[in-house]
């Protein structure tokens, strides 16, 4: 048990990291190329910074949307986004695995507040779960790789909390176990769906920007970098 603990906290964490950082490095090589090839072949380099600030902020901060339509699936889905990034990055247990396997660390917030936010958490997914799965503008809009996410993202979430409580009919070892796996198979992950979207945003959508008002053909309105 020790051993397979050890082993998914310690080398393929690494491996995790590892692919999610490279596939982030990916999709922004990818953006940034888009970039330059849009710009050489235009003759007016002026980028509209203001609008591309402010839809980038629209959507990581959709206050605006919350209050028009569907209100608790907007707001479930930003509080989902929000607890559960600052559950992941500022838990002290995660931080401590990234210091043995890449050499850094960062502040880490209080275990009682991570588990308010996981809790929380665990209820927005349960409403997107809801909302994906019984209206029908959510089925419209899902695919069966959006239900696995957030399955696993519960899964991940669920065995977290119950691991760190321990009131679990089964070990604390396991419960640890599951969790890493979990986790390790959300950060492989990252790169190659909407996961890597919320966390690269900013860098996606100034490309698809760009590449909007220079077009590698040369006509506006065409081709470029798209956000999917």
């Amino acid at each position: 048990m020790n051993d397979a603990l050890s082993f998914v906290t310690g080398p393929l964490f690494s491996f995790s990291i590892a692919v999610a950082m490279l596939g982030a490095l990916r999709l922004v090589a990818i953006a940034i190329i888009d970039i330059a090839r849009s710009m050489e072949t235009s003759g007016d380099l002026k980028l509209p910074w203001k609008d591309i600030l402010l839809e980038t902020t629209s959507w990581m901060v959709p206050l605006g949307r919350i209050f028009a339509t569907r209100r608790l699936f907007s707001v479930a889905s930003l509080m989902f986004h929000v607890t559960l990034l600052v559950a992941i990055v500022l838990h002290q247990d995660h931080i401590l695995m990234v210091k043995q396997s890449v050499g850094i660390s960062w502040p880490h917030i209080d275990r009682y507040v991570i588990h308010v936010l996981t809790v929380v958490c665990i209820l927005c997914v349960l409403v997107l779960i809801s909302f994906r799965l019984f209206k029908n503008s959510g089925r419209a809009l899902s695919d069966g790789m959006d239900y696995f996410l957030l399955l696993l993202i519960l899964a991940a979430l669920i065995s977290g909390i119950v691991a760190s409580k321990g009131i679990n009919p089964f070990s604390h070892g396991t419960m640890l176990i599951i969790h890493a796996l979990c986790g390790n198979a959300i950060l492989v992950l990252i790169p190659f769906s909407r996961l890597g979207h919320f966390i690269l945003y900013p860098v996606l959508w100034t490309a698809s920007a760009i590449a909007w008002k220079f077009p590698a053909g040369g006509e506006n309105g065409t081709g470029g970098t798209e956000i999917r």
